[in-house]
C-alpha cells in the first residue's frame, strides 16, 4: 500500500441559498461525517486529504481510506464532496453529495507521484447548467485529474 496526497480544488460554487434550506455548505466527506464545511458561496474551496494505492486482486491499482467510496470496485472509486446546511447545534444536515470518480493510475505513474512528492489534483467546477450545486457523478467535462509538484504541506 502506497499513501499519496490528493487536492480537490472547487471552483465555481452556486452560492449560499438552494431552496429554503438556509445558508449552504460544501464539505468533503469522510466516510459518514462531513468535514471542513465552508460557505457555497467562496471563491474556490481547497481539501488536502490522503489515499491509498494498492494493487487487487488482480494486480491493478485500487484506491483506498477513509475518504474514499465507491461500492462496485476499481473504476467506480471516488472522492466526495457534501452540500448542505448546518444546523443550530453547528451540525451538518446533508442535502446531497458531489461525485468525483477518482482516475485509473498505473505503477509508473503511482511511481512519478511518490518520487517527485507531487499531488493528485482534481479540479471541479460546482456549479451545474442551471445554476445549483453539482449533485451525483460530476461529469467529466467539469472535472480535470492532474499530477502537480506538491508543496511540501502535508493534507489535513
Amino acid at each position: 500500500m502506497t499513501r499519496i496526497p490528493v487536492r480537490i480544488v472547487g471552483r465555481d460554487l452556486p452560492g449560499r441559498r438552494l431552496g429554503g434550506c438556509g445558508a449552504m455548505h460544501v464539505g468533503l466527506a469522510r466516510g459518514h461525517d462531513t468535514e471542513d464545511p465552508i460557505l457555497a458561496d467562496a471563491k474556490t474551496v481547497v481539501y488536502d486529504l490522503f489515499v491509498e494505492v494498492r494493487p487487487d486482486r488482480a494486480g491493478n491499482l485500487d484506491y483506498r481510506g477513509p475518504y474514499v467510496g465507491g461500492g462496485s470496485g476499481k473504476g467506480d472509486r471516488a472522492v466526495y464532496l457534501r452540500w448542505g446546511a448546518l444546523d443550530e447545534d453547528g451540525e451538518f444536515e446533508l442535502i446531497g453529495a458531489a461525485k468525483l470518480v477518482l482516475p485509473s493510475m498505473d505503477q509508473a505513474e503511482l511511481d512519478r507521484i511518490v518520487s517527485t512528492g507531487s499531488v493528485l489534483q482534481a479540479t471541479v467546477d460546482l456549479t451545474d447548467d442551471k445554476g445549483g450545486p453539482v449533485f451525483a457523478r460530476v461529469p467529466a467535462s467539469m472535472l480535470a485529474w492532474d499530477v502537480v509538484p506538491g508543496d511540501g504541506a502535508p493534507p489535513n
